[in-house]
């Protein structure tokens, strides 16, 4: 019952709003990939005109709802080729909605896990998108090497990430991975930053704002991992953050009440420049 009622909320999505693709297209789209994970899935999807190489397709489909049917990024531009960061980008799908939104979108792609960071190269290098670059890196607050920990019982999982809490339930490995400070990458405005880094944003926005990047940003969506250190509450600090450097935000979140102390939440926050 719980997955048929997932199954018809989504579908709902899919036609609730007007989409690039086509509400009946993308309500098509999803059965299709319903059907598909039935019996595995497929290691080569289209979605629309794009191609896809998806090795994880269970992944795909949970990242395709929430990118394409919830629209969780959608954002409007006046700038026909906007300039996108996005780090935590995984194997591309939200580069991929970015340039349904905007074709010509210029997008700088950062993913640190090397499995992941070869799918998220090979699709972009599928699709040909030429303005856009991959950078297979950690984004962190100091440049250097740095441990990162990927699953390795689910391939290109969202859990990959720097901080050993977030992987330390599942079979794991550690590698040694390129850090980057995402400063030096930002040479002029950016329209949209997106970053899901798995409890490393803090100190990313702490150096963004101590190198006065930060305020070249017009549009940030962030996954923000409450409690991915039971200890560790800076909520406040990060919010504050954007506060001090000319941001207004929306916050959303899928608690689940009754809650309890030191719970782990999932924030995503809409941060746009006043």
């Amino acid at each position: 019952m719980r997955n048929l009622r997932h199954f018809l909320a989504f579908s709902y999505e899919a036609i609730r709003t007007r989409h690039k693709l086509g509400r009946i297209r993308l309500l098509l789209l999803y059965w299709s990939y319903c059907l598909w994970k039935l019996a595995g899935g497929p290691q080569l999807i289209r979605l629309g005109p794009v191609r896809l190489r998806t090795p994880n397709f269970n992944h795909f489909i949970g990242l395709f709802e929430d990118i394409f049917l919830t629209r969780c990024y959608f954002f409007t531009c006046d700038n026909p080729a906007p300039r996108i960061i996005d780090a935590g980008a995984n194997i591309g799908l939200s580069s991929c909605y970015f340039k349904t939104l905007y074709p010509n979108a210029r997008i700088d792609a950062f993913e640190a896990d090397k499995k992941t960071s070869d799918i998220l190269r090979d699709n972009i290098e599928l699709n040909r998108w030429r303005d856009c670059r991959v950078f297979p890196f950690a984004v962190a607050e100091q440049d250097g090497e740095i441990t990162f920990y990927s699953r390795t019982d689910e391939q290109t999982s969202g859990y990959n990430s720097m901080v050993a809490a977030r992987v330390n339930k599942s079979r794991h490995e550690e590698q040694k991975v390129k850090a980057v400070r995402l400063s030096s990458y930002i040479d002029g405005p950016i329209d949209l930053l997106k970053i899901d880094v798995e409890g490393a944003e803090m100190g990313v926005f702490r150096e963004l704002a101590a190198s006065n990047k930060l305020r070249q940003i017009e549009q940030i969506f962030i996954e923000y991992h409450h409690h991915i250190n039971k200890e560790v509450d800076e909520l406040g600090r990060f919010l504050s953050l954007l506060e001090e450097n000319g941001f207004g935000y929306v916050v959303t979140s899928w608690l689940k009440l009754p809650t309890w102390r030191q719970r782990y939440q999932d924030l995503v926050i809409y941060a746009y420049r006043k």
